[in-house]
């Protein structure tokens, strides 16, 4: 495969892409337009078009992802819950009861905020647990990185905790020279 530009990513809900998609245009893209790159959370049958694209999905362990949600959930529209044990064994569908709520933070690289009060449909009848649907996500775009040469898994746990080396990685699968990398500080997408 050619060296390409065009790079697309996708991830499990509150997996970290917004921090990837950011690293990723501000290092390899060379601007700030996180948003340009991000396709929320899309499965590879709906994604995977173009074989000279690259398509990232961001990976991240099931726990972190989970307390994310139950803390985040009622932007999910996930109300009919009361306790995160609960949440780890209900079905999203049955979690379902979408309310108004306060809000989010949202911030992009430009330094923009804004707080979103918007109620995603996304989990509205998905009838998997957590864990069911982190597995089913996972296992979907793990089949595809098996298949195709431009498919890349990026983990957000080695990001935090080895950034240079799993910057070398990255870059070497996105095939680019560049071997310097600027990190980024401030949160960066939807925030508590």
């Amino acid at each position: 495969m050619k060296k390409s530009k065009e790079i697309a990513l996708t991830a499990h809900q509150r997996s970290g892409s917004h921090y990837v998609a950011a690293l990723i245009t501000i290092n390899f893209l060379g601007h700030k337009n996180h948003g340009s790159i991000h396709h929320n959370h899309i499965l590879p049958n709906r994604m995977l078009k173009k074989d000279s694209k690259f398509y990232v999905y961001v990976w991240r362990e099931f726990d972190g992802i989970a307390k994310s949600m139950f803390t985040m959930r009622k932007t999910f529209g996930l109300n009919n819950v009361k306790n995160f044990e609960t949440f780890l064994k209900s079905r999203y569908c049955d979690m379902w009861d979408p309310q108004k709520h306060d809000g989010v933070k949202v911030a992009d690289l430009r330094g923009n905020s804004r707080t979103d009060d918007y109620v995603t449909q996304f989990f509205r009848n998905r009838q998997y647990t957590p864990k069911e649907w982190w597995e089913f996500y996972y296992g979907s775009w793990d089949r595809q990185a098996m298949k195709r040469k431009n498919v890349i898994k990026v983990s957000y746990n080695d990001l935090l905790n080895n950034f240079e080396k799993a910057m070398i990685e990255l870059a070497i699968k996105l095939k680019s020279e560049n071997r310097t990398f600027q990190n980024i500080d401030k949160k960066i997408g939807w925030n508590v």
